[in-house]
Parts: structure tokens; C-alpha cells; sequence
């Protein structure tokens, strides 16, 4: 039965989404695969269900940006799915701005602690092809607030 609004509202498996800590490589992962759902509400609690799940696979990758950037491609893909923007699979997008934010100068690996525009981090993002704005913007939403809001 697919979910509607309400039954995501009123679902404890979307309260128990909520409680995923702030992380950098949890915000990039919401941040790819959350945007341009098709499938809206729906869509971004399956992200967070995934998210849930990346994190008990790989407990360092989602605490540290490191970890994320030796994680395979294809090991994204299985628990995200094959999902593209732009011809380009989301997970390598997820990864390249991976790579990216850990070239910037004073990266920060593991708690995402920023909530303000930053030019840098943005560049970061908007360096790869297929991501714009409301990728960047997700990111930030996720980064500074441990509760996503599931409606936008």
C-alpha cells in the first residue's frame, strides 16, 4: 500500500527517521537523492528509510566524510537506488561532491555545523554536474536542523 501523507505523518517509522543525527555525509546523501523525487512525500521518507539504513551498513561513513569518499559507487546505489540526474547516477554525484567538500580549505569531516550560506560549500556543490541550488539548499536544510522537514 503506497503512503499518503497522512499515514507519514501519523507513521512512527517516519518519527524514528527523524532522530538521524547531523552529519555531513548524511545531509549529502539527503541532499542527492531527496531532490527531484518524483514520487514527493512518498519519495523522501523511502530517502530517509535509506539513510537509516546507510547509516547501520556503514556506521564510519555516515559519521565521517572521509569514510563516505572510499565508499564504491555501487554499494551507493544498491541502497539508494540507480536513480540520475542529468545522465549522471546520483551516488557518483553524491561522491564527487564528497570529494569536493573535502578539498575545500578547513574541511569539517563529520558533524555538518553549518546553517548559513557559504560560498565555498556552495561552490563545492554547484562544481558538479547535474546539482544546482535545491540540492545545495536541501543540503543546508538537513545540516542544520536533525529533523527534515518530510513536506517540502
Amino acid at each position: 500500500m503506497p503512503y499518503t501523507d497522512r499515514a507519514l505523518t501519523n507513521s512512527a517509522q517516519a518519527a524514528d527517521a527523524h532522530e538521524l543525527p547531523q552529519s555531513i555525509s548524511l545531509a549529502i546523501l539527503y541532499a542527492v537523492f531527496s531532490t527531484h523525487s518524483s514520487s514527493g512525500l512518498a519519495g523522501k521518507f523511502d530517502v530517509l528509510s535509506r539513510l537509516q539504513a546507510f547509516r547501520t551498513q556503514y556506521p564510519e561513513a555516515a559519521r565521517d566524510l572521509r569514510h563516505l569518499s572510499q565508499i564504491p559507487e555501487f554499494e551507493i546505489r544498491r541502497i539508494f537506488g540507480f536513480s540520475r540526474t542529468n545522465r549522471t547516477s546520483k551516488a557518483r554525484i553524491a561522491l564527487k561532491i564528497t570529494e569536493n567538500l573535502l578539498n575545500i580549505p578547513h574541511p569539517q569531516y563529520e558533524v555538518a555545523a553549518t546553517n548559513t550560506y557559504d560560498e565555498s560549500l556552495k561552490y563545492a556543490f554547484k562544481r558538479v554536474h547535474g546539482v544546482g541550488d535545491a540540492t545545495y539548499l536541501r543540503f543546508l536544510e538537513f545540516s542544520s536542523n536533525s529533523e527534515p522537514r518530510l513536506g517540502s
